[in-house]
Parts: C-alpha cells; sequence; structure tokens
C-alpha cells in the first residue's frame, strides 16, 4: 500500500475555514467524533465553494478531498468534481476515488461515486461546502 504523496500539500497549509456539513458530529465506527475541515485558499475560494476538506476521527487524519472542476448543468444545478483518498491508522492511503456533488440545501448531495484505486469502507464527504 503506497503512502500519500499526491495529497501532501493538502496537510501542510491549514484551512481558513472549519465547518461540518452536517450540523450533528457523525459517530464513527470507533465511537470517536468524525471532524471535517475546509479550506478556502485556492481557485474555488473567493466563490465561497471550498477548495480542500480534511477528515480527523479524534486527531486522526482519516482522509482528504480537494476540489478539482466545476461541471456546469444547464438547467442547473451545477456539479463539483472532487478527488478524495483515505488512509489508513499508519498513514497509507487504503481508497482512491471521485466524487460528483450536486450544489444543493447543506452540502448538496453525492451523485457518482467512481473509485480509482483501493475499496472504499466508509463515505465520509457526503455533500461540499458551495456557498449557499
Amino acid at each position: 500500500v503506497a503512502k500519500n504523496p499526491r495529497f501532501k500539500e493538502l496537510k501542510e497549509s491549514a484551512p481558513k475555514k472549519v465547518g461540518r456539513i452536517n450540523r450533528a458530529p457523525r459517530q464513527s465506527t470507533t465511537n470517536k467524533v468524525l471532524s471535517i475541515k475546509y479550506g478556502y485558499d485556492g481557485k474555488f475560494g473567493s466563490l465561497r465553494i471550498a477548495d480542500t476538506a480534511s477528515a480527523y476521527e479524534g486527531s486522526l487524519l482519516i482522509a482528504e478531498a480537494q476540489a478539482i472542476r466545476i461541471i456546469e448543468k444547464n438547467p442547473g444545478p451545477n456539479w463539483i468534481e472532487i478527488k478524495e483518498a483515505h488512509y489508513s491508522t499508519s498513514g497509507s492511503v487504503i481508497y482512491r476515488g471521485k466524487l460528483y456533488i450536486r450544489f444543493g440545501f447543506r452540502g448538496g448531495e453525492v451523485v457518482r461515486d467512481v473509485a480509482i484505486s483501493g475499496r472504499k469502507k466508509f463515505s465520509v464527504f457526503v455533500g461540499w461546502p458551495s456557498g449557499n
């Protein structure tokens, strides 16, 4: 299992804003609170759309995601393409994939989930902050 070199840049810059898609903290399978921190420093931040996200189970980083592009739909609402990686407790990448999320109320909804490598054990990013 490979280490996570493609997402290393996400760990080095601290997000400016912190938020959660769901109002209540989600519980993981280990009964630790799952928190998600969003970064707005990239090309989508000026549109109030998160550029990056890091998910933590307690203090352990379990997943990261990065916004790739906005897909315009006519009629709307638009979608956003997200690449994500999930990590083992040792920091190795156990899953890589892409999500396609339709913008909407409370972060929108996942409309496509495409695996690139590995097997997804849980869904972390079930919506994406989009400024609405």
